[in-house]
């Protein structure tokens, strides 16, 4: 029974090991596959940034006018149930 258990904690630890050791490679290999990837220094030569910057723009503005369209309908209606309950 002795040995049974010692064989058990030999294959727990060796288990323990290389489950270590597998999350140190995929670690590693994380690392090396976004220091290879350099995504701003590409980007940036695309141009990236002003692209960016006019899709922020444009998503603000199309954000404004539907700000500006639901506040318009908002007190078209309520001037519509004005006119009908007078």
């Amino acid at each position: 029974m002795n040995a049974r258990l010692e064989a058990l904690a030999r294959d727990k630890q060796a288990l323990l090991m290389r489950s270590a050791l597998c999350r140190l490679r995929l670690r590693r290999e994380t690392y090396l596959l976004r220091d290879s990837l350099r995504w701003k220094n590409a980007l940036s030569l695309a141009g990236f940034g002003r692209a960016t910057r006019l899709v922020l723009f444009a998503s603000r503005a199309a954000f404004a006018l539907r700000l500006a369209r639901a506040a318009i309908a908002h007190v078209r209606h309520r001037t519509d149930t004005r006119k009908t309950v007078v």
